[in-house]
């Protein structure tokens, strides 16, 4: 349900995030753990589907390649940016060698779609952990 943008439309960018972690628990791949820090915000839909297309990615990564048992996700809402960080503790890598992913370099592009900057932080055994900030535009 959660690839169909109406519904991500229709129930928003946070509702999405927990439907998709609620179903890996239920499905035992991890262990979510699922936080909201700040007012939340309306964002513009269509770029609160690339955000969600980004998550979804990192999601997929984390269950075909992490070998995790838990999965962090933080939403934090300031007054100028709304920023997502998704931290796994799985088998992380080397960010050398994997430069050149297709997924890393799809997560980036849909980012500077929308303005939005996208750090990627890892390392052999520590997990890894990306933060995307995406900014509130023209808001003083």
């Amino acid at each position: 349900k959660t690839l169909n943008h109406e519904v991500i439309q229709n129930i928003g960018i946070e509702k999405s995030i927990q439907t998709e972690l609620a179903r890996f628990e239920k499905l035992n791949f991890l262990q979510p753990h699922f936080k909201v820090t700040g007012t939340s915000k309306t964002i513009n839909p269509k770029e609160e589907i690339i955000l969600y297309r980004i998550v979804q990615e990192f999601f997929s990564n984390t269950i075909k390649h992490a070998e995790a048992e838990n999965l962090f996700v933080h939403l934090d809402y300031t007054k100028d940016s709304f920023t997502i960080k998704i931290k796994d503790d799985g088998v992380g890598f080397e960010m050398d060698n994997v430069q050149a992913n297709s997924g890393l370099l799809n997560m980036r592009s849909r980012a500077a779609l929308v303005n939005a900057t996208l750090d990627y932080i890892t390392a052999p055994d520590q997990g890894v952990e990306l933060i995307l900030k995406y900014p509130f535009a023209g808001e003083e």
